[in-house]
């Protein structure tokens, strides 16, 4: 006879079941507050290695913050605020390459944090790559359009000239070489070989020293140049310079000169044009027999956010106040990429050299490549007819090191 297996009772748990359930539920409530306990412990870590080193990286110790950080993104790993600090600490030490990497993981890992696309677009400037820092800087102007800090950043880059940062690396000091081969026509003279050394020190931000010797051999003979100077930048407003040059038992060139000159901001500037700085260079030089004074005001105009510039000049010469020669000088800069720069232009102006003024018909041009932030080389040609005399063509190659 079939029986109703709905009226049947549960089957009874087995004894070794019921131990296990017992069990359980006395290990559950001890399980899960390990765990909490745990995961408080890691948070209360992470927070402790974050804040020390934040602190250490605003305090400019770089290795101890990025010690406490890396120890940091372990407990948590693609946390966009360690990743945004440690990519400042590369940028400070650098190591561009490596601080970009780490600051695209962070706003990939929070698209939208402003302050990640702001240290970005630091970042990459101060690696010289403008027009990259631009396009993180747009992501961080729609995030946040009032940001001060990202309008400062904006002013800078719309500003900014041609060798301008937006961060001062720990390059204290500068050295420019070059040296130069000229040809000579209409003429049995041999051909001229310049050398020139040029040291700077930058005292702060805003005050740089420098010191410079030129050797040219000329006309069978050879004379040495010494030149110290300063000049100070008063940011985007302009800058002023000072230099004096002395050239020991002279042959050729001025026994000694005294520089002035600097540049003033005129305007901002609207949209792709601008700003627009009026300049000047004063020289007073003395030679064996006479003495010369040259005066030149001049205007420089910055092109579509300081991609390209373009210079001119009126040069006047006095020999006295009734013997003035004047001419003029144009000049046309490009930046073609963040790293390359070309140049060129074309002079109608008198010039003094061994102690006669002559009539200089020019013109020239040039390249500029920066390897990276340290070290960039320069190439340059010049053609120059002096009237009544020699053609000049010269060739000169030269390197800055920064450190």
């Amino acid at each position: 006879m079939r029986q109703d297996t709905a009226t049947l009772d549960p089957a009874p748990l087995h004894p070794k079941s019921l131990r296990c359930f017992c069990i359980i539920a006395i290990l559950l409530p001890a399980i899960t507050s390990g765990v909490l306990a745990a995961e408080a412990e890691t948070a209360a870590d992470f927070q402790a290695l974050y804040q020390t080193g934040t602190e250490a990286r605003l305090a400019g110790d770089f290795d101890e913050a990025a010690e406490y950080l890396e120890q940091a993104l372990e407990l948590s790993p693609g946390n966009a605020d360690v990743l945004l600090q440690l990519g400042l600490i590369h940028g400070y030490r650098e190591d561009y390459a490596e601080g970009e990497r780490l600051l695209l993981r962070a706003v990939e890992e929070a698209p939208g944090y402003t302050d990640a696309w702001l240290a970005l677009a630091r970042v990459r400037y101060w690696d010289g790559r403008r027009t990259a820092a631009r396009e993180a800087l747009d992501e961080a102007l729609a995030l946040a359009p009032e940001n001060e800090e990202v309008l400062q950043l904006r002013d800078q880059l719309e500003t900014a000239g041609p060798d301008s940062r937006a961060h001062e690396p720990d390059h204290r000091w500068r050295l420019d070489s070059s040296i130069s081969y000229s040809r000579l026509a209409r003429t049995d003279l041999d051909p001229w070989r310049e050398t020139t050394h040029q040291l700077g020190y930058r005292l702060d931000s805003d005050t740089t020293l420098t010191g410079r010797m030129e050797l040219s051999e000329r006309f069978e003979e050879v004379d040495s140049y010494f030149q110290a100077g300063v000049q100070h930048s008063f940011g985007q407003a302009g800058d002023v310079y000072l230099n004096a040059g002395v050239t020991p038992e002279a042959d050729f060139r001025q026994d000694w000169d005294v520089g002035l000159g600097g540049s003033l901001n005129l305007h901002d500037g609207v949209s792709d044009f601008g700003p627009l700085f009026l300049t000047f260079d004063g020289r007073h030089a003395r030679y064996s027999d006479d003495a010369f004074q040259t005066a030149s005001p001049g205007l420089q105009l910055y092109l579509f956010e300081g991609r390209a510039w373009v210079s001119g000049r009126w040069i006047n010469n006095f020999k006295s106040l009734s013997d003035h020669e004047q001419g003029w000088l144009a000049r046309g800069d490009v930046q073609v990429s963040d790293r390359l720069r070309v140049f060129a232009g074309m002079a109608d102006a008198p010039e003094t050299s061994e102690g006669v003024t002559y009539d200089v018909q020019s013109y020239f041009g040039g390249v500029v490549y920066d390897l990276n932030e340290r070290l960039s080389l320069n190439l340059n040609y010049l053609h120059e007819d002096r009237r009544d005399s020699y053609l000049r063509r010269a060739l000169t190659a030269g390197v800055t090191l920064r450190f």
